[in-house]
């Protein structure tokens, strides 16, 4: 089995789904924390983008339609990077997907939960 690339940057953020909506949020955001944001519209480009690169936390978009389940997809990406912390971004329907996840940012999205959740979770403060 391969593994990931030896190119580790410890404070990369990998955006999954397409939502205009939630990028405009969480991008500058993140952008402002220092960290570096790669946005992916696919789950499949997330596995991608995660064998390559090695990213500290993935924030999923959970209306993203993928060729597997959320759980799946989920889990798969758990097998392969256990120390990846995952963040489900917008509605769950279902109650076990919604444990899936490190954390949720639920929709409406807003602008203090989002900066003090993922300062927690990414190790730093937004430059003010």
């Amino acid at each position: 089995m391969k593994t990931p690339s030896s190119v580790t940057h410890t404070r990369t953020v990998l955006l999954v789904g397409n939502t205009e909506d939630n990028h405009d949020v969480l991008k500058p955001v993140l952008d402002a924390m220092g960290c570096r944001v790669v946005i992916v519209p696919t789950h499949g480009r997330a596995l991608e983008f995660l064998f390559e690169h090695c990213p500290t936390l993935m924030l999923i978009d959970t209306s993203v339609q993928g060729r597997m389940p959320l759980s799946n997809f989920i889990a798969t990406v758990r097998s392969r990077y256990p120390k990846l912390h995952i963040g489900l971004a917008g509605s769950i329907a279902n109650a076990s997907d919604a444990q899936l996840g490190d954390f949720q940012l639920a929709h409406p999205l807003l602008l203090d939960d989002v900066i003090s959740t993922l300062e927690n979770w990414t190790g730093t403060r937004k430059k003010r």
